[in-house]
């Protein structure tokens, strides 16, 4: 299989001269797998290839600290409304404060299971 010299940047495939986009593993037409010279992979300039950037993490502490005022305000509320026995009072905190402070606890465990995970498969087998 030849790489065409064109600037259109494809590979024609030897076996049923099927042209093919630079870069494909196999052929369109019969599925053969193409072969780019002497390697098996297209060539890619260093220069050209995009960098990758590490994907913006936030603190696991960072973030909790943005999940602990719910549950300080939900605390004051119920003392509030202990004290004063305000039937709306409650009514406010189940249907306002509940929710949010179960959204936050749930976040939290499913990013410490993400981190577990990702911790699990960050340990090298041993063979």
């Amino acid at each position: 299989m030849d790489q065409d010299s064109d600037s259109d940047k494809s590979v024609i495939c030897q076996n049923c001269s099927t042209k093919n986009s630079f870069g494909s593993y196999e052929c369109i037409n019969c599925r053969e797998v193409l072969e780019y010279g002497d390697t098996d992979e297209p060539y890619i300039d260093v220069d050209k290839v995009p960098e990758k950037k590490e994907p913006y993490r936030t603190n696991w502490f960072r973030r909790s600290l943005f999940y602990i005022p719910p549950f300080i305000i939900l605390l004051f509320m119920l003392t509030y409304y202990l004290y004063c026995q305000e039937p709306y009072l409650l009514l406010l905190i189940i249907i306002i404060f509940m929710p949010w402070a179960s959204f936050c606890t749930i976040d939290i465990y499913n990013e410490s299971k993400r981190r577990e995970e990702t911790r699990k498969l960050d340990v090298p087998k041993q063979e």
